[in-house]
């Protein structure tokens, strides 16, 4: 099986997992009731939160289309951006944290690192071939205080 064949399957898995989920979603709203409206707030929260994405993903395919040549990187330096904004935020989350110390500067120390390879690692790879592909950074906090 070739590479495309192999995309265009992985992109079908995706879009029938979607498909079924939608219809899930839509007969499972058709069902609810009145909601108050703390739950009202609650709902159209949650629904944004899932057709967002999907409109990204329509941004993300008009780019692909206006970027045959694959030269444009406006999105992969959009995408570091909204990275190194991310971890500034959660510094400074972190840091407004009444932990101990100590573990605030562990997990502070460790952002930092994080945001200051994922910066070194966007500059590199910039500066490399363009046909290279991303890596992303992922972190996990264990105290969950600081984030409710």
């Amino acid at each position: 099986m070739d590479i495309l064949s192999r995309i265009l399957n992985y992109e079908s898995s995706i879009f029938e997992e979607y498909s079924s989920k939608r219809k899930n979603l839509i007969e499972n709203i058709k069902g609810l009731s009145t909601l108050d409206r703390s739950q009202l707030f609650i709902f159209t929260n949650d629904l944004k939160a899932i057709i967002d994405p999907i409109k990204t993903s329509i941004s993300a395919i008009d780019h692909y289309f206006t970027n045959t040549d694959f030269k444009n990187n406006s999105s992969f330096i959009e995408a570091q951006e909204l990275n190194k904004l991310y971890y500034l935020f959660l510094g400074l989350r972190l840091n407004s944290c009444s932990d101990s110390e100590l573990t605030l500067e562990t997990e502070s120390s460790e952002v930092s690192e994080l945001s200051d390879s994922s910066v070194s690692d966007s500059e590199s790879e910039l500066s490399e071939d363009s046909s290279k592909s991303s890596r992303s950074v992922s972190v996990t906090f264990s105290n969950k205080n600081c984030f409710e």
